[in-house]
């Protein structure tokens, strides 16, 4: 009698680590997505945070003439992960100014639009956001949102 002496794995045992190996990546990547993008909305509000209480301090409460040049020569940095900020006197309106900021993504405009930035007035799209529920109207899927941000 002749004895099987192969060993080994089969080929559907193999496949089957392979699924398993497959959807364990699939979930990992998606959690990497989501841990990306809540970094880099959170980023955006500390430079939001920064920017507004650098200017608040060097500006001293008239903003006539505020100069995004100026407060980089003190430090001031105007990048975002998603570009550039910008800063702006509110129309000639020395007690007010802006900071914008260019495609935003759409998570990360509603949580950015949402958040309490101490009576700051923010805007989506050139529309007012007061609360959650305008943020989730507001932002788009687009992930090219503008939010400006009014401080005085």
């Amino acid at each position: 009698m002749l004895k099987n002496t192969q060993s080994g794995r089969s080929m559907i045992e193999m496949l089957g680590v392979l699924a398993i190996i497959g959807v364990l990546s699939a979930g990992g990547i998606a959690g990497y997505s989501m841990a990306m993008k809540n970094y880099k909305a959170n980023k955006a509000m500390e430079v939001i945070q920064m920017l507004s209480t650098q200017a608040k301090t060097i500006y001293n409460g008239n903003y006539t003439n505020i100069s995004a040049n100026d407060m980089t020569a003190l430090g001031s940095d105007f990048t975002s992960p998603f570009g550039n900020i910008t800063v702006a006197e509110v129309d000639n309106d020395v007690k007010h100014f802006t900071l914008t900021m260019l495609n935003v993504e759409q998570s990360a405009c509603i949580k950015l639009s949402a958040a309490n930035w101490g009576g700051a007035t923010v805007e989506v799209g050139g529309n007012a956001v007061a609360n959650m529920a305008d943020a989730l109207t507001s932002c788009n899927n687009a992930d090219d949102n503008t939010v400006v941000w009014t401080f005085d």
